[in-house]
């Protein structure tokens, strides 16, 4: 009977441990949310919504601009990621002033990233124009414990999510004119503002591209071809490639897009916009030749804009 008794605890305890072990690595693993994020950032970067990947395009534009994502990635894996986006912007003069909000899910994982900012587009000679932007704002990450089989109460849950947010910011700059685009940002400033944060890998360090307007927007049953190269970095990888175009038709009402990246996948979309006020896209971006192996599906991403 006592021996019966002392297996049991023995066997417990080592379940106990067990599950430790699978939290703490799960939790020394939190960044791979945000690796992938960095890898694979939304397709409507590019082109639907540069504020997104360079803080220089908020107000780039005049009057009120809101936009929101939903991606899903991988839907025939549990506990894919999910990333959601609300972005809002309003130009006053040559100031322009935004709020980002990025929520993205992840097995347990969620991060909740709020950064507002604060941009300057300063006129030069004719139709130029120099862009500089700086959003600031804080980064906070947790352990979903309603969703945790085993023990919720291990206190390596509780110490993760007990922990402060970390601050966040991005800074970006750019230059136009009526048909070029050409653009610089260094996200994750987190990195430099709170040390004991600092990853070996996994996170973006520069984001680049450069855009040109051929054709005539301007006239009835136009087509504007835009090209875009983009050029970024991401800690612990390669750097990456994307090279594309879109092509937009009849003043931007219907448009399509197609981007190819040296991860080994492409983006594809297609976007409608009723006057210049409402706008809808699609995307889909195929996946890596890596993650072929255990998905068969890539992203789908649905973007909403409203603009006055």
């Amino acid at each position: 009977m006592l021996f019966s008794i002392f297996y049991i605890k023995v066997i417990r305890g080592i379940e106990q441990i067990l599950k430790s072990i699978f939290l703490i690595v799960l939790i020394s693993c939190s960044g791979a949310n945000q690796a992938w994020s960095q890898l694979y950032p939304l397709g409507a970067q590019y082109f639907h919504n540069q504020y997104l990947g360079n803080p220089s395009s908020a107000g780039i534009d005049s009057g009120y601009r809101f936009d929101l994502s939903n991606r899903v990635q991988w839907n025939d894996v549990p506990g894919a990621p999910v990333s959601q986006v609300f972005t809002g912007v309003i130009k006053t003069g040559k100031v322009g002033l935004g709020l980002n909000l990025t929520k993205e899910k992840e097995g347990l994982m969620n991060s909740l990233r709020t950064v507002a900012t604060l941009a300057y587009h300063l006129p030069l000679k004719e139709d130029q124009q120099l862009h500089f932007g700086l959003s600031v704002g804080m980064l906070t990450q947790r352990i979903r414990t309603e969703d945790i089989v085993g023990n919720e109460g291990d206190p390596s849950v509780s110490n993760y999510n007990n922990r402060e947010f970390f601050l966040d910011g991005d800074y970006g700059m750019a230059y136009t004119n009526d048909k070029l685009k050409v653009q610089l940002a260094i996200p994750n400033l987190k990195n430099f503002f709170k040390t004991d944060y600092i990853r070996t890998s996994n996170f973006s360090i520069f984001y680049s591209a450069l855009t040109y307007k051929i054709g005539n927007s301007n006239t009835k049953n136009s087509m504007v071809m835009e090209p875009i190269i983009a050029f970024r970095g991401v800690k612990g990888y390669k750097n990456i490639l994307d090279a594309g175009t879109k092509f937009s038709f009849n003043s931007d009402r219907l448009n399509l897009t197609g981007i190819y990246h040296s991860t080994g996948n492409s983006t594809f979309g297609i976007g409608f916009n009723y006057n210049s006020n409402i706008g809808f896209s699609t995307l889909y971006t195929t996946g890596t030749s890596v993650l072929r192996g255990f998905s068969t599906t890539g992203d789908f991403e649905i973007n909403l804009k409203l603009s006055f």
